[in-house]
């Protein structure tokens, strides 16, 4: 991914989002590192809940196999 440097003129207020276009179709989207940081904090715990999820129906491990493996 490539970083570069926005200019002055395009400043970012602490909760706005830019979209950027070429043609009318949306390509790319500006955010702040904070906005950035909570987008992957969410993309995590969403990871999270779907492990989770896919678990459910797993049968539970018997308590003395687990102890052995340790």
């Amino acid at each position: 991914m490539a970083s570069g440097t926005i200019p002055q003129s395009f400043p970012l207020k602490p909760d706005e989002i830019k979209i950027i276009t070429r043609g009318g179709k949306p390509v790319e989207v500006l955010l702040t590192v904070e906005q950035f940081e909570r987008v992957l904090d969410l993309i995590e715990e969403l990871e999270d809940r779907a492990d989770f999820v896919s678990l459910k129906d797993a049968p539970a491990r018997d308590f003395e196999s687990f102890l052995k493996e340790l």
